[in-house]
């Protein structure tokens, strides 16, 4: 049996005459590309028919470094939002019901693909950056982000019922102190160190 790249997807392989079942298997190759806490990807895909189940993964939860789940639901949200964005692209305005009561309290969201619709540039541009996603460990640059930026950022956050701060002036060096002396106290945790190992 051969490995597949997940990094290397080809769009046009879309099953567009295919069943539902088989049309979100083909977008959850997509949902798994998204960024996750310490690259723990701690969802899994469960398809019933025409629906798909974002569960989280519980076996790759992660304690110490996390231990109230909030980067977990956080990385599922990533998932869940790549999700949407292929789907989007190929064609469907997704149906997502948020932690829809199951039986499985780990069931984040469920995914139907709702109605057709055409691909804006926006969902093309969107989808395009999937693949171009990667990790970037390298320190940030010293200038500021640019003012009209900003305000994108802050409403992309309010169009996902999210919210962003953008910490200027003392705030922003309050912050940096903060983060500084967690970062410290963290690493200086055993458990913390071997589980991000």
């Amino acid at each position: 049996m051969r490995a597949i790249d997940a990094w290397s997807l080809d769009a046009a392989g879309f099953p567009a005459a295919g069943e539902a079942s088989t049309q979100l298997a083909f977008a959850a190759r997509y949902a798994v590309l998204a960024p996750s806490s310490h690259n723990s990807q701690p969802w899994q895909f469960v398809i019933h028919g025409d629906r798909l189940d974002l569960k989280a993964d519980r076996a790759r939860a992660l304690p110490v470094v996390d231990p109230s789940d909030r980067e977990l639901a956080i990385s599922c949200g990533a998932a869940l939002f790549h999700l949407r964005v292929a789907l989007q692209r190929f064609g469907y305005a997704p149906e997502v019901e948020l932690s829809p009561g199951c039986v499985d309290s780990d069931v984040v969201a469920t995914v139907r693909l709702g109605e057709r619709r055409q691909p804006t540039a926006e969902d093309e541009r969107l989808f395009d950056a999937i693949a171009k996603r990667h990790t970037n460990r390298s320190p940030f640059d010293a200038r500021s982000v640019a003012e009209g930026l900003r305000f994108e950022l802050v409403d992309a956050a309010r169009r996902e019922s999210a919210w962003v701060y953008v910490a200027t002036g003392l705030a922003k060096e309050a912050l940096a102190t903060l983060v500084s002396e967690a970062d410290r106290r963290q690493m200086g945790d055993p458990g913390f160190r071997r589980e991000v190992a």
